[in-house]
């Protein structure tokens, strides 16, 4: 075990060292994103590209708006117009998958509509079968049990008019 082992002077150093490799890491991103020439936030260059370009437009556009008119016959756009331009293109693709995701989820929505209501269909027809087949051996049940009861009471009656013959 190291001379400092448990205790609190080991725990602060493990601590500040992690501390110390979090803040290298931060360090590290913000220097890796003032590199990145398509970062329109962190990268100085382009912050300084876009504040120029809009100056010049701007001096320009108070003789008439020649700032406009030159800056857009040149073809230049700034950072700032570049990263709208992205922006619309990305809004654009996200809204045209979002319409096709749409209306798959729609059209797969209306056959499991049509699915479930064909399946209610099917069911009640069942259903109808079967309360039509119960209610057919019901009445057969009641017209058997009707002969028996005519068949009994014609039997009875025999041997009632038998017994008073016979006496």
């Amino acid at each position: 075990m190291s001379k400092f082992g448990n205790s609190r002077a080991g725990k602060a150093m493990a601590g500040s060292l992690v501390a110390g490799g979090a803040a290298f890491g931060i360090g590290s991103g913000i220097i890796k994103g003032l590199q990145d020439t398509k970062d329109f936030c962190l990268n100085p260059g382009k912050a300084a590209e876009n504040a120029g370009a809009n100056f010049g437009k701007n001096l320009l556009n108070i003789f008439g708006g020649l700032g406009d008119v030159i800056f857009n016959a040149a073809g230049y756009k700034t950072p700032e117009e570049s990263m709208k331009e992205q922006v619309t293109l990305i809004n654009q693709k996200y809204r045209t998958s979002f319409d096709s995701f749409t209306m798959s989820f729609a059209s797969a929505q209306a056959s499991f509509d049509e699915d479930v209501v064909s399946t209610m269909e099917a069911m009640n027809q069942t259903n109808h079968a079967i309360e039509f087949y119960y209610k057919e051996m019901l009445q057969e049940e009641i017209d058997l049990n009707t002969m028996r009861i005519i068949f009994l009471f014609l039997i009875i009656l025999v041997i009632y008019i038998f017994l008073i013959i016979k006496k």
